[in-house]
């Protein structure tokens, strides 16, 4: 799987996240969107301190996710094409280090093939590369000849980078951050149904507006770069294919 010129995916390069404040709403804000939750029903609708302290967490713990994009990612392509050279030397090195027929190469760049294959549909993984090239005992010939065995370190290492590139790509379609944002509404629009708050109009698949300023208010706390969609319209839109997800709220 190879990458395009115009191919703008990113993968993160760290784990260190960016320190965030936290969210905090105040009581005139809460007094707002429980009007705006009373509008929906024409009755009194209450958020209670418990639902007003799971909110607040919810939110806080999706903020925790916040990671710098420029400092925190690398284009895809760029890491994929250093992975590849980094491959290349090492595969010049094996040529080097350990004498093969051709057959032999023939064989390993079949099995290889198979193995990407495999690791594309996660019919093998990381662990069934480490207990076969690593984990292994050495044979008679790797016992004689340090460097045999230094040579099937180094496939190994190259089936792991294998490995490693497919679940870039895997990670990349996933659309790590967008899903999270999608958890995090999801996770506001349940505390809501647990505290007897209805989220969707009962005769259609659509949002109610009280909840919609909830996640409006919420999100507006939020680190601009963890704030997917801002306007009321966006937020029901961008939310209207993940109504199925509350069918059973």
């Amino acid at each position: 799987m190879g990458t395009k010129r115009t191919d703008h995916r990113t993968v993160f390069i760290t784990a260190a996240r960016n320190p965030v404040e936290p969210i905090v709403l105040l009581e005139p804000e809460w007094l707002m969107l429980q009007d705006a939750l009373r509008k929906d029903q024409n009755k009194d609708q209450k958020l209670s301190a418990d639902t007003r302290s799971r909110l607040l967490k919810v939110t806080d713990l999706y903020a925790s996710s916040w990671r710098d994009p420029k400092p925190s990612t690398q284009p895809l392509k760029t890491i994929c094409k250093e992975i590849d050279a980094w491959r290349v030397r090492t595969a010049r090195l094996r040529n080097i280090i350990w004498k093969k027929s051709a057959d032999e190469k023939s064989r390993e760049e079949s099995y290889r093939s198979k193995l990407i294959e495999k690791l594309k549909t996660e019919e093998m993984d990381l662990d069934d590369i480490i207990e076969r090239y690593f984990n292994r005992d050495p044979s008679k010939l790797q016992i004689n000849y340090p460097l045999a065995r230094f040579d099937r370190l180094l496939k190994g290492a190259i089936f792991i980078s294998d490995y490693t590139v497919e679940k870039l790509f895997q990670e990349a379609e996933f659309e790590r951050e967008t899903k999270l944002w999608f958890l995090w509404a999801a996770a506001v629009l349940a505390i809501l149904c647990i505290a007897h708050i209805p989220v969707k109009h009962p005769k259609r698949k659509q949002l109610l507006n009280g909840p919609i300023k909830v996640l409006e208010k919420l999100q507006s706390k939020l680190p601009l770069e963890l704030q997917r969609r801002k306007t009321p319209n966006s937020l029901r839109a961008g939310l209207k294919k993940k109504l199925s997800d509350f069918s059973q709220l």
